[in-house]
């Protein structure tokens, strides 16, 4: 609750739009592992609640699920359409087959078994984000790059 508090008095200082980066997923609920929507259901739906009712623009980056994706929220979430970035893995074992294992209906673009790290170019765009999603393998491989605005 004191983080939560403290990052909602942080948004009275950042007028413009931000990133919410944590080490895991925030919208996980669709796997076993560790997720803040799969392990703090509650906790979770009144951190988007709250979310929501700041009227801020914002995109999200995760990690530690040994793979690399890219999820599409849709407005009923957040009001507004957004997205979570989840890489990790540059340096770790992978798993292949997570995805066939534990399908995500929010992904529009995912990797897994192949370490993985992603660039992003952002700059804010009227209230919103406009960003640039590069993601890599071993021998900068290109695994996949997707513009995206939040608005």
């Amino acid at each position: 609750m004191d983080q939560e508090d403290w990052i909602f008095e942080q948004f009275k200082n950042h007028p413009g739009p931000f990133w919410l980066i944590s080490g895991d997923q925030f919208f996980g609920g669709y796997h076993p592992h560790e997720s803040y929507q799969g392990n703090h259901p509650m906790a979770f739906d009144r951190f988007i609640y709250k979310l929501r009712k700041s009227k801020r623009r914002f995109a999200f980056i995760s990690g530690d699920r040994h793979l690399s994706e890219l999820m599409k929220l849709p407005s009923q979430i957040t009001g507004f359409q957004t997205y979570e970035l989840t890489s990790s893995g540059i340096h770790s074992k992978m798993y292949p087959g997570s995805f066939k294992k534990w399908p995500n209906p929010l992904a529009i673009e995912a990797v897994d078994g192949e370490m993985n790290y992603m660039l992003v170019e952002s700059r804010p765009r009227g209230k919103g984000l406009a960003f640039k999603v590069k993601s890599y393998g071993l021998g900068r491989k290109l695994l996949f790059t997707k513009d995206l605005t939040v608005r």
